[in-house]
């Protein structure tokens, strides 16, 4: 089995009729549990448990993080760790990758990508790889209005940071009430630009159009 999808939206109308349209040829293999809970807390996730053992995936994923954390302080250190040291416990004892789907802090900022992730930084020193998602727009003439986004390495404990890779969902604008259940991510190689300047460069354009210096 490859996976196990953690996630906010409905398994059988978004989620699995998407990943039919990128081309997954081997569905049955990609399981999917809404509940939430507690990581860490064993009484709270017997269903995830059991179907850990029962397919042995490759991959899992949760989505989002708050979903399945307790009642610390994210932007707390010592609370931060806390609640993200059951996931590095959990990838070890089953032997597979951990993805955790974090939004952006909403105030944005001018600091480095490695301090934009909501919550404490501590949270960064847990994982072993972060990566940041950024839409194009503007930064090239090439990705101008096409709906690009740039997912960047903000860090990577086990090899070099590498290009930022660029993609974007494919769909139909004209689907019925605005959804394409066909809708697909088309991936289109890479570009040399880092995370810091992925989440940035808007914050650059607006200085621009103020007549202000851009920064290099």
């Amino acid at each position: 089995s490859f996976g196990i999808d953690l996630y906010e939206n409905d398994p059988e109308t978004t989620v699995k009729r998407r990943v039919r349209a990128a081309g997954c040829n081997n569905i049955e293999k990609f399981f999917q549990i809404e509940d939430h809970f507690v990581m860490g807390q064993p009484r709270f996730e017997p269903s995830l448990e059991e179907l850990m053992k029962r397919i042995d995936p490759v991959l899992v994923v949760f989505d989002t993080l708050n979903n399945y954390l307790g009642k610390g302080d994210i932007n707390n250190s010592k609370d931060a760790t806390q609640a993200l040291s059951p996931f590095h416990k959990f990838a070890r004892k089953y032997k597979c990758a951990v993805v955790v789907l974090r939004h952006l802090n909403k105030g944005g900022g001018d600091g480095p990508a490695i301090y934009r992730g909501q919550g404490n930084i501590a949270q960064t020193g847990v994982a072993r790889v972060v990566l940041s998602c950024a839409k194009l727009n503007d930064t090239t003439e090439e990705y101008e209005g096409e709906g690009w986004v740039g997912m960047g390495t903000t860090k990577n404990n086990l090899a070099s940071l590498g290009k930022t890779i660029v993609y974007r969902i494919k769909f139909d604008p004209t689907a019925p009430k605005g959804y394409d259940e066909n809708a697909h991510v088309v991936m289109h190689g890479f570009i040399d630009k880092t995370s810091d300047e992925l989440l940035t460069f808007k914050r650059e354009d607006r200085k621009k159009d103020k007549g202000m210096t851009e920064r290099e």
